[in-house]
């Protein structure tokens, strides 16, 4: 008689039914269904055409509820190399410490690797994290905004929001808004956002990332924040904006070290801007072996 899972000749049909030995000593054995649901593959909830159009390059077909879907899972997931055309998505509270990871970007291609791309013309965001979705992780992927959305990561919600190797291209107000703080930005690019490419809050850190091009490049608003081997450049208004994130807060106690800033394209603009009131200042700020180029329009530094 057939046992469930397997066929009359012995051989296991499920993978609910075939066993797995981890390696070490110690090790807990499990099923191998079990071990392949440590974490979700975008794969797993898109058809085959779906998935024939995301290795093409320039795909046509809305990934969107097949992301959507991988996401809800509250799992981490796993975006093998591709390109995602996807509507906005929504990261929910219970996906919390979750790690969103793919095989990799390459800045100057923007079809190679793993890409999650904008579909509609002014959609919110690429990526939305909820209220309570803290501790999420980006790593090995580029997020682009294609010139269609409004944010590529709209971090309002959402504290200890991570970048690992990111690309974060093409919005058309923000590249990355985060407005929670403790957020972390390592080995990152951030260009083509006609806007502001990322705006940090309170206690927030950047290091060995460069931020390119748009009005400013980099926003540190409130303080606690920062910043080390870091690149802002070409932009319109300023490459580094300080600044109390509105009239209820101050900027105190941000540290710069190793910032190369420069090549603001707007007439007559500052490379570093530094705003504040006199019921609002910019205080206790450290800027330390910097390279800091006055462009021929800059007024000052």
């Amino acid at each position: 008689d057939n046992i469930t899972g397997i066929n009359g000749t012995g051989i296991a049909t499920n993978a609910s039914n075939v066993g797995y030995d981890p390696a070490g000593t110690g090790a807990v054995s499990t099923t191998v269904q079990a071990k392949l649901r440590d974490y979700v593959s975008a794969h797993d909830f898109m058809t085959t055409a779906q998935i024939t159009d995301s290795q093409g390059g320039a795909p046509t077909l809305d990934m969107t509820a097949a992301v959507q879907a991988a996401i809800n899972t509250n799992k981490s997931v796993y975006f093998p190399q591709g390109v995602y055309l996807i509507d906005s998505i929504t990261i929910p509270t219970a996906a919390r410490g979750s790690t969103y990871f793919g095989d990799g970007f390459y800045n100057y291609n923007s079809i190679t690797k793993t890409v999650i791309k904008a579909r509609t013309s002014s959609q919110a965001s690429v990526f939305t994290l909820s209220t309570g979705a803290d501790n999420i992780t980006f790593t090995l992927m580029r997020i682009d905004g294609n010139l269609k959305a409004v944010k590529c990561v709209d971090g309002t919600y959402g504290a200890f929001l991570s970048f690992v190797e990111c690309g974060i291209y093409s919005g058309t107000a923000y590249g990355v808004y985060s407005l929670q703080g403790l957020m972390r930005i390592e080995r990152c690019y951030m260009s083509g956002t006609t806007g502001v490419q990322c705006h940090m809050y309170s206690d927030s850190a950047a290091s060995d990332s460069e931020f390119n091009g748009g009005t400013i490049a980099l926003v540190l608003a409130s303080g606690g924040n920062r910043i080390c081997n870091i690149w802002a450049n070409s932009c319109t208004s300023a490459c580094v904006s300080l600044r109390p994130l509105n009239t209820s807060t101050v900027h105190i106690n941000t540290s710069i070290v190793n910032l190369y800033a420069g090549e603001v394209t707007g007439s007559a603009r500052p490379v570093i801007d530094i705003v504040g009131t006199t019921g609002n200042r910019v205080q206790q700020v450290h800027i330390s072996n910097s390279f800091i180029v006055t462009a021929v329009n800059a007024t000052s530094k």
